[in-house]
């Protein structure tokens, strides 16, 4: 109730709805042929709120996990090296960039962890402690090149693959025994 009384109006727009965006990479293999990718996924809502007396649209994405994640830029989102890099945002952040094909108004994004909702949580998330109030203006550029080179990079046939080595993510993945992880 705290997040609906300030952030009011606050109006429901969409609820698990799904969106995609289309990502275009050279195949290094066929005279530079482009191969089309579709991301997306299901948005869990999309609302319109009023913050600081703006009105904006927003994509909420809600989350389980106890651990809040934060991001100190929109490269360290893609640095593999980085073993506390948030995923949370990552995904929130190719829901915004499939909307922002769609809108023209600024795009806020919101992951609100659902164990921590007691109280007062931020209403926007944060790259280097600034919220993500216009997903366009702000990150999409960087974070749609960043992204096309990661997916671009997996579907190069002259990079090996390497196999995760850092995660305990990989005790769990389904893939593990192609990776031969333990």
């Amino acid at each position: 109730l705290y997040e609906a009384e300030n952030l009011c109006p606050l109006t429901i727009e969409a609820l698990e709805e799904t969106y995609y965006t289309q990502l275009n990479i050279k195949d290094n293999d066929e005279d530079d042929k482009e191969i089309k990718i579709r991301i997306g996924g299901i948005i869990d809502r999309i609302d319109h709120v009023c913050i600081e007396g703006k009105r904006q649209l927003r994509i909420v994405d809600y989350k389980t996990s106890v651990s809040i994640e934060e991001s100190a830029s929109i490269e360290a989102l893609f640095d593999s090296n980085n073993t506390k890099r948030s995923h949370h945002i990552l995904q929130a952040m190719y829901y915004a960039m499939a909307v922002s094909e769609k809108v023209t108004e600024p795009i806020g994004i919101s992951l609100n962890y659902v164990k921590k909702i007691k109280g007062k949580h931020p209403y926007l998330t944060n790259i280097n402690k600034t919220p993500i109030t216009d997903f366009s203006n702000q990150a999409l550029e960087s974070y749609r090149s960043l992204m096309t080179s990661v997916i671009t990079e997996i579907f190069d046939k002259t990079i090996p693959f390497r196999a995760n080595t850092k995660s305990k993510s990989c005790s769990f993945c389904e893939f593990k025994e192609l990776c031969k992880q333990k």
